[in-house]
């Protein structure tokens, strides 16, 4: 490990430790955020069914391409 590379790690070590505080707070906004997520948002979304369907069908959709796309080049590298 280079001098460099050891200087980087302890830099982010130390500003990980000086963040540890302010974790409590955020974790406090984000249960609120969440909350409020949860009561307001996700019922309003789940009520839109074509929207959620959309959603369900691009998904797999997604996937299947992805899928497809991967095996085309493996295939194309030999190692399929």
């Amino acid at each position: 490990m280079s001098t460099q590379d050891a200087t980087q790690d302890r830099r982010a070590l130390l500003l990980l430790i000086k963040s540890y505080p302010l974790q409590s707070q955020q974790s406090e906004l984000r249960a609120i955020w969440w909350t409020e997520v949860k009561r307001g948002y996700i019922p309003l979304f789940l009520a839109q069914k074509a929207l959620v369907g959309a959603y369900a069908l691009s998904v797999g959709l997604s996937w299947l391409a992805a899928f497809w796309y991967d095996t085309k080049l493996l295939r194309k590298e030999r190692k399929l």
